[in-house]
């Protein structure tokens, strides 16, 4: 069989960037310190290498002043954005003379600047340098990385977005609760496709909310799938630890800057929790529970953010310890002891005394997981 090859036309710029851009990627800032100065320059074309030495490959334009700086000092860092963060992005594709203007960086082991709120950040040696029509490639050894919760920064078409993970994020709350209330039976096997049908979620995000509950301690997972976990006062205890590092982190971030508005809708709530009836009797628990509730998320709320909100809410340690146990009994005494604690935190939140708020965080975090082995204690005697 003849084959008949065809002239083709080159391929223009255009094209291959019309094609290319429906290639969505993440976002990032590359960054260096060269001969005392600060670059920093946004990028796309990140990708792994090899995990063992775990290596990565960044390209820059030949001339861009930070692909010049690399070549010559041999070091920078990747700075992963998240999705909060696409003026920084738009930033750093500038050609402002000075990127770090207004910006908060910390220098990293070879100085080269790490973005704060970055999503992640690789700090890279150059191992090798190649060249591809008008861009360096830079082939690096990673020496340091970091991390945390986040959504990353995509890049599709020209635009900068955010990845659509609400579907996962419905299916984690929606099974959580299921276990939380019982509705879900210990050691019940959950068949992902069983699970997408009954509750109408796509079976992949089914899949990813169980992935996410085995590292809550709430499922397991095993060759053959997953099963529904007894609640464990070790998953309590990773629960409160959570909590406690969000509060300390929120008082961190907010503590100075609290203004008069804030702090009386702070004593407004705290008055709320009220332990006793007027008549002396104890507040039905429920009543108690929710205006704890009404407290913490005005706490939360100083910090303005929705992350830390809603990691707070995840770490439910009374569902928790309902879903064991049957809830938390405290006396009078116990619960007017836990208000106590929280007023000492707003009034440490009132004066800016960062130590005393840290002080009343953690007591409240030991009340109540002393108040949690107490319940599994009789729990595991029954």
């Amino acid at each position: 069989m003849t084959q008949v090859h065809q002239e083709r036309e080159p391929l223009s710029a255009d094209e291959f960037r019309d094609a290319i851009g429906r290639f969505a990627s993440g976002v990032t800032v590359i960054t260096t310190m060269h001969d005392g100065h600060q670059f920093g320059a946004t990028a796309s074309a990140v990708s792994s290498l090899s995990l063992e030495p775990p290596m990565l490959l960044t390209c820059l334009s030949k001339e861009s002043t930070t692909g010049q700086a690399i070549a010559v000092c041999g070091h920078f860092a990747v700075n992963i954005l998240d999705d909060d963060h696409p003026d920084l992005a738009i930033h750093f594709a500038s050609r402002a003379d000075d990127k770090f203007d207004y910006v908060s960086a910390t220098p990293g082991a070879d100085g080269n600047p790490l973005l704060e709120g970055a999503l992640a950040t690789l700090e890279c040696r150059v191992t090798e340098t190649a060249t591809g029509g008008t861009h360096w490639v830079f082939l690096a050894e990673v020496d340091h990385a970091s991390a945390r919760p986040g959504t990353p920064l995509a890049y599709f078409r020209g635009q900068f977005g955010r990845l659509h993970l609400e579907e996962d994020e419905t299916a984690y709350r929606t099974i959580r609760s299921l276990i939380l209330t019982r509705e879900l039976g210990i050691d019940r096997s959950l068949d992902l496709d069983e699970l997408s049908n009954e509750l109408m979620i796509p079976r992949g995000a089914v899949y990813h909310a169980l992935v996410k509950l085995a590292s809550d301690r709430l499922v397991t997972r095993s060759e053959s799938g997953f099963q529904v976990q007894a609640v464990t006062l070790e998953a309590v205890e990773s629960a409160l630890a959570a909590r406690q590092t969000i509060l300390v982190g929120l008082v961190a971030r907010s503590i100075g800057n609290i203004d008069a508005d804030q702090l009386d809708e702070l004593r407004a709530k705290l008055r709320e929790v009220t332990p006793a009836t007027a008549e002396g009797e104890l507040v039905p628990f429920q009543e108690w529970h929710q205006a704890l509730i009404a407290l913490q998320r005005s706490l939360l709320a100083l910090g303005r953010s929705t992350v830390l909100t809603d990691a707070y809410a995840q770490a439910d340690v009374a569902a928790m310890i309902a879903a064991r146990a049957g809830g938390l009994r405290q006396t009078l005494e116990e619960r007017w002891a836990h208000r106590a604690n929280y007023e000492a935190l707003v009034d440490a939140l009132a004066t800016g005394d960062f130590d005393a708020a840290s002080d009343a965080i953690e007591r409240i975090v030991d009340r109540t997981r002393k108040a949690a082995e107490a319940v599994f204690a009789r729990r595991d005697r029954v």
